[in-house]
């Protein structure tokens, strides 16, 4: 009878200029990171090796590639939680170079207004960087913010977007 799974090792690539996010004050954050999910990181020019059992690596690849595109350590412990993903939205290869202003300020609204608006209506945390959109938080919701996504990106008045997505939100609701 087999008491252990069996270790396994995964390897996963940071942009050099978020390491510094990933090892944290004093290798702060990369100690978090394996008390919390029970595993070893091994960083290396850009490159983490996380040794460990498989579901606990599946979920710190989540949190490194949270931490990868930009989002605060807090935010991207939230991965380690369950029922909870990251999904990154790739905005700039959907959008012409000379609609991608256009569209990035659809999407985040006067002041922030609109993501604002997002994050509060699908509980997720969102980034948004200057080609992706990120998002953390339910699977579903996150699902239903891909859809908005494709309704800002094809020109859809954000009024009719809100009505869109009160009317998705009462639908997963009444699962």
């Amino acid at each position: 009878m087999i008491k252990e799974e069996i270790k396994v090792e995964e390897i996963i690539s940071i942009p050099e200029n978020r390491i510094g996010n990933l090892v944290g004050k004093g290798g702060s954050v990369k100690k978090a990171i394996e008390k919390q999910a029970n595993v070893k990181l091994i960083i290396k020019d850009g490159v983490v090796t996380i040794l460990g059992e498989s579901l606990n690596i599946l979920k710190t690849k989540d949190v490194i590639k949270a931490i990868g595109f930009g989002f605060p350590k807090d935010q991207a412990f939230e991965l380690l939680e369950e029922n909870t993903q990251i999904t990154i939205f790739d905005i700039d290869a959907a959008v012409p170079e000379s609609q991608r202003k256009r569209i990035f300020g659809r999407i985040i609204g006067e002041r922030g207004r609109v993501k604002t608006f997002l994050e509060n209506k699908l509980q997720l945390r969102i980034l948004i960087t200057s080609e992706k959109v990120g998002a953390i938080g339910d699977p579903m919701r996150s699902q239903i913010l891909r859809e908005v996504l494709e309704k800002l990106l094809k020109g859809a008045t954000h009024a009719n977007v809100y009505k869109y997505l009160e009317r998705r939100l009462a639908s997963v609701e009444n699962l």
